[in-house]
Parts: structure tokens; sequence; C-alpha cells
């Protein structure tokens, strides 16, 4: 524990304020620290998205009813119920098999899994016309969500350096003046940008060494701290911390 407090310590000495958290990047380290501040802002972006398509009228027309009496469309009472409870399933199942694919076949190829769940839920989409359909995207989309908090915090712990950690989060909220179907069907294929990123960006991101240390990897672990250290840290330092890194999983087995 005390070589890791020598490597935090002697990265934020270089400087005070912004230079104690720059002091701990290199390329490849801000490389992975923005792909999983990405994944972060595309939950924002669902969560302004569909609160804001909800009341557009053309959402309200297509997915509503006419209410006789007043002459104006409106969500049925047990509608927008299901839509924000359903999402807990697809949200329940990520989060197991996020963090099964996460352990059994590394991180990238879990976080690049979770793209591609997030692409198709984007697909159906832009290509739902009846409520059913609105309901089932709805749980595809959160196995996204699932899957992210399985595998975020584990690649914030296991790649970032703690003075760095917290810099890993955002949301985005928007809405575009559009009428007609084009006023929430475009708010929502914006869902295709992030996921679409990640999925291309995550194949240029080193591999968690203390994943690889999981599997006996050691040479592979070492090869991968080093990239995500370099020019940063020493190499006595870099050695102190795969070694801690060595004995904590040796504490937890």
């Amino acid at each position: 524990m005390a070589d890791n407090h020598a490597i935090v310590m002697s990265s934020t000495d270089r400087g005070k304020g912004l230079s104690r958290t720059t002091g701990c990047f290199n390329g490849r380290l801000l490389h992975a620290c923005g792909l999983i501040a990405l994944s972060q802002a595309n939950f924002g972006m669902d969560q302004g998205a569909f609160n804001g398509i909800k009341a557009m009228d053309a959402f309200i027309r297509k997915f509503g009813v006419l209410n006789e009496r007043t002459g104006q469309y409106e969500l049925e009472t047990y509608y927008l119920p299901l839509l924000n409870s359903l999402t807990y399933i697809g949200f329940a199942f990520g989060l197991i098999t996020g963090n099964y694919i996460s352990r059994r076949w590394e991180r990238k190829k879990c976080t690049f899994t979770m793209c591609a769940w997030a692409i198709v839920g984007a697909i159906i989409l832009l290509t739902s016309y009846t409520k059913q359909q609105m309901l089932a995207v709805r749980i595809v989309a959160y196995l996204y969500i699932g899957m992210e908090l399985a595998l975020v915090p584990v690649l914030q712990s296991e790649l970032m350096l703690a003075p760095v950690r917290g810099l890993v989060a955002g949301a985005y909220q928007s809405g575009l003046p559009l009428e007609g179907d084009k006023s929430w069907r475009i708010p929502l294929g914006l869902f295709f940008i992030i996921p679409t990123a990640i999925a291309r960006g995550v194949w240029f991101m080193d591999k968690s060494p203390r994943w690889l240390l999981i599997k006996g990897r050691e040479e592979e672990a070492r090869a991968s701290l080093q990239a995500l250290r370099l020019g940063k840290f020493s190499q006595a330092q870099i050695d102190a911390e795969l070694e801690e890194q060595k004995a904590s999983l040796a504490m937890d087995a």
C-alpha cells in the first residue's frame, strides 16, 4: 500500500491544481478515460431524451389515444409507468451479463458487446411505430446501462490512478426545435453516436492489467501497465504498482 501512495504522491507533487491531474495522464490513459466518460454520458442522453420526448405532441399522437372528451391525444395511464419500470428488466440482465463477460472474456470485449446492444436498441427506437415496440426497446436500451454499471467502476479502479478517477463522469441533455415525428426520432437517433464511437475506439485501448493478472498473464499485465503509465512514472514505480496489484489479488484469493 505504501508503494502505491508513493506513486500517487509523486505525480501530484509535480504541480498544483490542474497540473496534479494532468501529470497522471499519458496518451493511452487519456484515450481510455475518454471512452469511459463517453460511456457514462450515454446514460445522461437516455434520461434527457426520454424525459423530453414523452412531453412532445408528436410522440403523444403516435403512441397515445384520442380523448374524445377533450379532443386531445394523451398517453394512457398504464403506459407511462410501463415505459419507466420495464427498463429494470434490461438493466438487471445487463448487470449480470456484463459482470460475467468482463470477468470471463476481458473488459474490452464486454465494452464492445454493450455498445452492440446500444446500437441494436437505437435501430429499434428509430423504427418503432407501435407502443409494444417502444416498450421492448426500452428493455433493450437498458441492457447497455446495466452492462455499463458492471464495467465502468471496474475499469475506473483498474486503469485510473486516484487523482483522475473523479473526472470520468458526464451527462448530456438536449432538445431540438423540430416538429412532427422528427422531433422525437432525431434525439433518439443520437444514441448511435456514442456507442459507435466507443465500439471503434475500444480496440485501441489497453487491456486491464488486473484482469491479465487474474488470468495468470503477468508479462502482458506488465506491458499493459507500462503503456498506461509510460512517460509519467518511472519503471520502479510501475513495477511497484504491479507488485501491489499482485499482492492484492493474492489476499483476495
